[in-house]
């Protein structure tokens, strides 16, 4: 049927005799420019030929008294022919220059209509169709046709305008095809001899155009009512109802094109001719005969051929309307639907959904408007507001309509049918909002297709669920009962693939409002995915490591998204968080976490349970990273990504810390032993580098992450030695040597390339590097962007990349908890090797002068592993890149803020253990980066035995003479870890440390020879150039004029992470009292000490305010307040107190004594108090 409408669109136009070809369009070769010129003559040639038409046709006219019968015919045969000539080709604007164009369709019509009445004079049945069709037929044998060229005529001159088809009309041109109509589809024989020696395109082009001069000609309401009269019309259309399935098959869609074109043309005397024939009460009648004797689908083409007539008259008069509905015409359809049964082929699934179609437009037909009373039940979204039925003309009246299409879906066996009636209900809920609700609170029909979708086929199942989805998401409605029945879906599981789409859709009804979560916790759909979740986990756990079998696997999808839609469920509702937890299902969850298929769901569900208790998250998490063995990368990368988007929250990362986070994370780290290696060996072999890389990035980024903006952890990291066994634990990865001595080759230093550049030469891979030192600058390339606090993972989430900007500041929800927003992504791949784009950072800010270190220590690890850079067969490469690592750490303790975090780290205690040759030789490269670098720190900060070691470089004096070994203040033994034992016979590398399995040197010493005169050390004095350290560390960093001064080193804090701060200066009382038993000096101040000391006191230190609190809630800034306290009384007063008022910016000194009240925390910017007793 599209093709005949194509066809017949295409007739639109001038029609094509079969012979005609049309030329094709001029080449490219062709002149352009001569184009318009034929175009010109052609237009010339045409104008001519038709005043040669108009003059024959005038002469025709006054001769045709005149003519005989064969004259007649053989001159009108010449003026078809010019007139094809002229217009066949030319646009459709051209037969309106034909000023005779009225009495031209005029002669040409009746001269059609005379001919086949001649013809069918007492002809019937076969007998007259054969005649007609020979007439109008192309005759390929013969070469013409004078029928053809006539109705070809007819065909041009039905498309000029209304009034032609007017006059065309008059002659009755229109019964006389209707009849032929008739003829050619319901004959007794299917088919004609002249019809089976023509080609099918010829006889398809002659359907066509007698097809459309029909649709033209039905167009006109005076055709149609000629029709009616004529009765001619009438049987047709009891033709069609009665003989459907005996109508010749190639005229079938022609026919039905016909009636539906003379439909559209209603009048109130058309339906009443059809009203009083009882024509439609006859048709539903024959159609119900056909469907029981013959073919459904061929009942249900007539059917919507004929019961168009209906729906088109119903806005003229809805007497047809009320004819359908007395004739039992539901029924009619209920059995024509319910009858398909079978796979429709595409003919009949037209027919079937145009019939779906006619039921679904008469829904809307009816006199009185339909009332109905609001049935909301339970909680609604905000916005949701349900207004007042009002008239319309889109508004569902006719109830009884959707009843049927309501039965059909819920007894019909058929996909195609289901389908139709689902795509239809949801067309008529576009029509009018209200339609929705009228139809459910008085039909619940998406509650009962609900308890039969589960029998329906997948495709319908996926429709049908998508149709929930807009009722929720769209109509801003929450179905109850529906989603209960959902549920019941669910639990009961009568169809694993239906579970399976209600589960998705009930996912993505809860991702569309935090209401919603609320909603399946009523309705005890959370209770229930736990039970099934219970169920499986104890399955996964007893099925082990085993292959699942395809029902397994099904399985396995179901519990997969049944994580997913609690972890959804429990997002933002601390209700259903404390549910979870009361039904014990972190157990399973930790089971769940094994399996690589349902990880990135648990964690996301881990993470929720996090908002109310973060310790009970990281004893999960940190327990299964420590239980990981050592290739479960994934698994590891998994849990780690987990981490960093949960310790963006201040709590997180105290739980981190008591969980025993840092020593989980340098587990991680330790089992790496060897991935770094040229040839990988053992279980390393098998594993992507890319892997590799992404997990080391990954743990020094939750390591960085966890101390971000947390002095605790910082604290705890440092002092708790977790650089030393971080730094031990990379010096085993593979890629450094073991043997760490120095390196003797030339270099010149003024050729040598800088960090940043070996950090460039070491991303393009087209640079020749060698491996080794590739991985070392990689390294050296996460610590540096450790210590800056710039290290991020190579897979980061959003809230892991907006962590180290907002850490502080912690989303909660109504109830006052912290969020863990966004879905965990699925990591379920290889990481992929981060891009290019990810791993390169902005190196003008990075390599700033005053870039600010966060994380000191990670320079100290790379300074610790820098002698183990060495690559065989290239040294000098290997020491221009110890050169170019120095020289860096050099530029960052140019700062005073560095320098003193530096001297904190300990920077100085591993220059002076590891680099004791290049700091002791004046001509060893690596010596001047070095010395700058300790005389940097020193000047800020050095400890006396630190410098006593600096000052014993190179045995000056004999000052090792009778000492063994060094130790520290705390009597430890210290161990040597430099290059080599600088001796009195040079230099000895056969005492290099050993390394073990963590990476700890152990120093081999031989016996010390005994002191004597012959073995005295050959540096018997201190070095030149030692002295001038020794003098720059001491002297001033600023002269003035007058004096010289040192500029007073800063201690900083940042009172913005929890509002306020306090720095407690310990010496200001520095003397005990006179009742004391033994003279104080120093100390932390406790005790009793007068105030201010005997002999006086000076103190001075600087204090930078960098911004002060907003005026709305302006406080002042207290910087001293001094308190006396005496045994008599029992409160403190304020002798002395220094303060800058915020709002005026001005400095406050107050003498007056006062009592002293304390300040409550919101107004606490206190940086120094003490009490005198």
């Amino acid at each position: 049927m599209d093709k005949g409408m194509d066809r017949l669109k295409q007739l639109a136009g001038p029609a094509l005799l079969p012979q005609c070809k049309v030329s094709p369009p001029p080449t490219g070769s062709e002149n352009a420019a001569s184009r318009p010129t034929e175009s010109e003559e052609q237009d010339d040639m045409n104008s001519t030929a038709l005043e040669c038409l108009e003059r024959q046709f005038s002469d025709y006219l006054r001769s045709l008294p005149d003519l005989t019968q064969e004259q007649k015919q053989k001159v009108w045969n010449g003026l078809t022919s010019l007139f094809l000539k002229i217009f066949d080709h030319s646009s459709s604007n051209w037969i309106m220059r034909f000023q005779s164009i009225l009495p031209f369709s005029i002669e040409a019509s009746k001269i059609m209509v005379q001919t086949i009445k001649q013809k069918l004079d007492g002809k019937v049945g076969d007998e007259a169709r054969s005649i007609v069709e020979e007439f109008l037929q192309w005759n390929q044998d013969v070469g013409s046709s004078e029928g053809w060229q006539l109705l070809k005529t007819i065909h041009l001159l039905t498309v000029a305008d209304s009034e032609t088809l007017r006059c065309i009309v008059k002659t009755g041109l229109n019964l006389i095809l209707l009849k032929c109509l008739h003829l050619f589809a319901f004959s007794s024989k299917r088919g004609s001899g002249t019809m089976e020696s023509q080609t099918q395109d010829s006889s398809t082009i002659f359907q066509e155009t007698v097809t459309h001069i029909m649709l033209h000609l039905c167009s006109q309401v005076s055709a149609v009512e000629a029709m009616v009269q004529s009765n001619d019309l009438r049987c047709l259309i009891l033709a069609v109802a009665s003989q459907w399935d005996q109508c010749n098959s190639s005229w079938r869609t022609y026919t039905g094109h016909v009636l539906k074109a003379i439909s559209k043309t209603p009048t109130k005397n058309i339906v009443r001719y059809l009203h009083d024939s009882e024509c439609i009460k006859k048709c539903i009648q024959n159609l119900s005969a056909m469907a029981d004797k013959s073919s459904v689908y061929e009942a249900a083409q007539a059917a919507v051929h004929v019961l168009c007539f209906v729906e088109d008259s119903y806005q003229v008069s809805p007497d047809l309307f009320a004819d359908f509905e007395s004739a039992d015409g539901y029924q009619l359809l209920t059995n024509l639907l319910l009858g398909c049964d079978k796979e429709l082929e595409k003919q009949e699934e037209k027919s079937m959904e145009e019939l779906v179609a006619f039921l679904s437009s008469l829904t809307i037909y009816g006199q009185k408007q339909l009332k109905v009373t609001p049935c909301i039940a339970g909680s609604q979204f905000p916005n949701f507001k349900f207004q007042q039925l009002s008239e319309s003309d889109t508004m569902v009246k006719n109830v009884q309509a959707f009843k049927v299409l309501q039965f059909v879906f819920l007894k019909t066996t058929s996909s195609c049918i289901s389908s139709m009636i689902l795509s239809s209900i949801k067309k008529i809920w576009s029509w009018d909002r209200a339609n929705f609700f009228l139809l459910e609170w008085t039909q619940q029909t998406l509650f009962q297709f609900t308890e039969v979708i589960y029998l329906k086929s997948r495709p319908v199942q996926i429709q049908y669920f998508q149709m929930l989805r807009c009722v929720v998401i769209d109509m801003s409605y929450i179905p109850h009962e529906v989603f209960s029945r959902v549920q019941a879906i669910i639990r009961e599981n009568l169809s694993p693939a239906c579970a399976l789409l209600a589960l998705e859709c009930v996912l993505d009804i809860a991702k569309h409002d935090p209401l919603l979560t609320i909603v399946f916790r009523e309705t005890r759909l959370l209770e229930m995915l736990l039970t099934q979740l219970q169920r499986s986990g104890k399955m996964l756990r007893k099925a082990g490591n085993k292959a699942p079998s395809s029902e397994q696997q099904h399985q396995r999808e179901v519990s997969c998204l049944m994580l997913q839609v609690v972890a959804v469920l429990l997002q933002g509702s601390v209700k259903n968080i404390v549910i979870l937890r009361e039904y014990g299902m972190v157990p399973y969850i930790k089971i769940f976490l094994d399996d690589q298929f349902y990880r990135s769901h648990a964690l996301s569900i881990l993470e929720q349970i996090f908002i109310m208790n973060a310790e009970e998250y990281m004893r999960v998490v940190i327990g299964v990273l420590c239980s990981a063995t050592q290739t479960e990368l994934v698994l590891k990368l998994d849990l780690l990504q987990s981490l960093l988007k949960v310790l963006g929250v201040p709590k997180a990362r105290t739980a981190f810390r008591t969980a025993g986070g840092f020593n989980a994370l340098q587990s991680v780290l330790a089992d790496m032993e060897g991935a770094l290696c040229d040839l990988p060996s053992g279980n390393w072999a098998a594993v992507d580098q890319s892997d590799i890389w992404d997990l080391i990035q990954t743990t020094l980024c939750t390591l960085t992450v966890a101390m971000h903006s947390d002095p605790v952890n910082s604290h705890f990291f440092r002092t708790q030695g977790h650089f030393d066994k971080m730094m031990e634990d990379l010096r085993l990865f593979g890629c450094f040597s073991s043997e760490g001595g120095p390196l003797e080759c030339p270099l010149d230093i003024n050729a040598c390339r800088k960090f940043e550049q070996f950090l460039s030469l070491a991303r393009d891979s087209a640079e020749a590097m060698r491996p080794p030192l590739r991985k070392c600058v990689k390294l050296f390339d996460f610590l540096d962007r450790m210590a800056k606090g710039t290290l991020s993972s190579p897979c980061p989430t959003q809230q892991t990349r907006e962590g180290l900007a907002t850490s502080h500041s912690e989303p909660y929800d109504e109830h006052g908890a912290p969020q863990i927003t966004g879905s965990h992504q699925d990591t379920s791949d290889p990481i992929a090797e981060p891009s290019e784009q990810l791993l390169k950072i902005d190196l003008e800010g990075r390599f700033a002068v005053d870039s600010a270190l966060v994380h000191p220590g990670a320079i100290c690890v790379m300074m610790d592993l820098l002698p183990n850079v060495s690559c065989e067969g290239i040294p000098q490469l290997s020491l221009e890149l110890q050169y170019a690592v120095a020289d860096y750490v050099l530029s960052l303790v140019k700062s005073e803020r560095n320098r003193q975090v530096m001297c904190g780290s300990g920077l100085l205690t591993i220059l002076i253990n590891r680099y004791k040759e290049p700091l002791a030789d004046n001509d060893n490269v690596l010596h001047l980066p070095l010395i700058r670098t300790f005389e940097k720190l020193a000047c800020q900060a050095v400890e006396p035995r630190v410098l006593r070691q600096f000052l014993c470089l190179g045995k000056p004096l004999n000052c090792t003479v009778g000492k063994k070994q060094m130790c520290d203040s705390s009597g430890k033994h210290q161990t040597d870890l430099s290059w080599c034992q600088v001796g009195s016979n040079g230099a000895d590398w056969g005492r290099r440390g050993t390394v073990n399995r963590r990476g700890s040197l152990i120093a081999k010493h031989r016996p010390m020879r005994s002191f004597s005169l012959s073995h005295v050390s050959s540096q018997k004095a201190i070095p030149r150039h030692r002295v001038m350290s020794l003098v720059s560390m001491m002297s001033s960093r600023q002269f003035h004029p007058t004096k010289s001064s040192t500029a007073p080193s800063f201690a900083e804090f940042d009172m913005s992470v929890v509002g306020y701060g306090c720095c407690f200066l310990p010496t200001l009382a520095t003397v005990s009292g006179v009742n004391a038993e033994s003279p104080i000096a120093g100390g932390i101040g406790d005790g009793c000490r007068g105030f201010p000391p005997p002999v006086g006191f000076t103190y001075s230190t600087w204090f930078t305010v960098i911004s002060f609190s907003s005026a709305f809630d302006a406080h002042p800034i207290r910087f001293l307040t001094v308190f006396r306290h005496t045994s008599k009384m029992e409160k403190d007063f304020v002798c002395l107190s220094i303060s800058i008022s915020a709002p005026e910016k001005q400095l406050v000194i107050s003498t007056q004594e006062e009592v002293f009240e304390p300040f409550g925390i919101v107004c606490y910017h206190h940086l120094t108090d003490f009490t005198i007793k």
